[in-house]
């Protein structure tokens, strides 16, 4: 009789731990069962056509599936419909005049891929519109420029020869480096090493192994599961205003605010990294541009009156600190090497700040990638050479 008392009260004990924590998880799976794909995609303007609207929704219902990649950690699988194709050796994004030997190759992130463009609206097929030159578009979702200069050390391992390389970056650098989040990780990181460790360190080990070599990191888990659907109450008082504060302010501080030190070294990695590849350009007889990525923090943010853009706002001290250091950077390399320094473009306002050509705080309506792709051919037509705003 004791016995079964004590594995009742046993049983209740961890019905009342574990089981709002299972309940969360299996609410969640639910969810994304009949997640409805607008909800992918932080702001859809007003401005937009009717067809481009459909046009992303019908992509976000086809999303890119992304596999490990040595080197540049994680690359797209082919893919193929009307919209959007990936595609060739190098599962590049299809572009207009597309061609791989002595064009010209477009590397960054994804608003270079062109998340929210089809394949001919996005920046490297607007710029063979405008040129009627030939592109290729190595630009990766969520790659900060490290994964783009290594994809450009395999290219020239395979013999490749560019006419031009052109590095379009800033955003990713500064949000996989100055995250909360992240903020204990050795620059320079991407936003997901700490998801492939742990996916590595369970892979090695089972869970009774696990718990004995590192109790700790397992107490750890568990009390994070145990909390989660607290933490998601709270999340959800927060949002919806019961607890006035704002909702998309982080739990801590982000890293590189009002931390110049490591804002500096998030800049000094970006623009080496720049110059690495500027090298390897020179080597090939190849020119090169390194472009500083427009976002809502660097154009005139107050004519965005959709309350939609706010939910970036907690980010905007982690641009306000580092944009500067990168352009300091860029200054400095003047003292280096002129031609390098002749080769950097400050693109940071290159976009007006208007809601028509803005999804969210980074990525850009077609209109937005054909300014884009407008600037960046003055700036070639007048040799590369750009004053660096201070």
């Amino acid at each position: 009789m004791k016995i079964k008392a004590l594995v009742i009260n046993f049983s209740l004990l961890l019905f009342f731990i574990l089981g709002p924590a299972v309940a969360l998880t299996f609410y969640k799976s639910i969810k994304n069962i009949f997640k409805n794909p607008e909800d992918n995609i932080f702001y859809l303007s007003r401005h937009l056509e009717k067809s481009e609207v459909e046009n992303i929704l019908t992509m976000l219902k086809n999303p890119v599936i992304y596999q490990y990649k040595s080197f540049t950690s994680w690359e797209p699988k082919p893919i193929k419909n009307e919209l959007m194709n990936i595609q060739g050796k190098y599962n590049t994004r299809k572009s207009l005049n597309e061609n791989l030997e002595n064009s010209n190759w477009f590397f960054g992130g994804s608003t270079m891929f062109g998340i929210g463009a089809v394949d001919n609206k996005t920046i490297p097929s607007n710029y063979a519109s405008i040129t009627n030159e030939e592109v290729m578009n190595f630009g990766r979702e969520d790659w900060n420029s490290r994964q783009s200069l290594n994809k450009l050390i395999n290219l020239m391992g395979d013999g490749l020869k560019p006419k031009r390389i052109i590095f379009y970056d800033a955003v990713n650098d500064i949000r996989h480096q100055c995250s909360n989040l992240t903020k204990n990780e050795k620059i320079p990181f991407h936003g997901r090493e700490t998801v492939f460790r742990d996916y590595i360190y369970k892979g090695e080990s089972d869970f009774l192994s696990s718990f004995f070599i590192s109790s700790n990191n397992f107490l750890q888990k568990f009390s994070k599961y145990i909390v989660s659907p607290y933490r998601h109450l709270i999340i959800k008082l927060y949002r919806s205003g019961i607890v006035k504060t704002n909702p998309y302010k982080p739990a801590e501080e982000l890293s590189c605010t009002n931390n110049p030190i490591r804002a500096n070294l998030v800049a000094k990695h970006l623009v080496n990294n720049w110059f690495v590849a500027y090298q390897i350009a020179k080597s090939k007889n190849a020119s090169f541009l390194a472009i500083l990525q427009p976002n809502t923090f660097t154009s005139n943010s107050g004519n965005f009156k959709d309350p939609s853009f706010e939910r970036f706002s907690y980010l905007k001290s982690n641009f306000d600190a580092v944009y500067p250091e990168i352009r300091k950077e860029m200054r400095n390399s003047c003292n280096y090497d002129r031609d390098f320094c002749q080769s950097l473009i400050d693109g940071s306002q290159w976009l007006e700040g208007s809601e028509e050509e803005y999804l969210d705080f980074c990525h850009v309506t077609g209109r937005g990638n054909f300014i884009i792709s407008k600037k960046l051919n003055q700036e070639i037509l007048k040799n590369n050479i750009n004053k660096i705003s201070k």
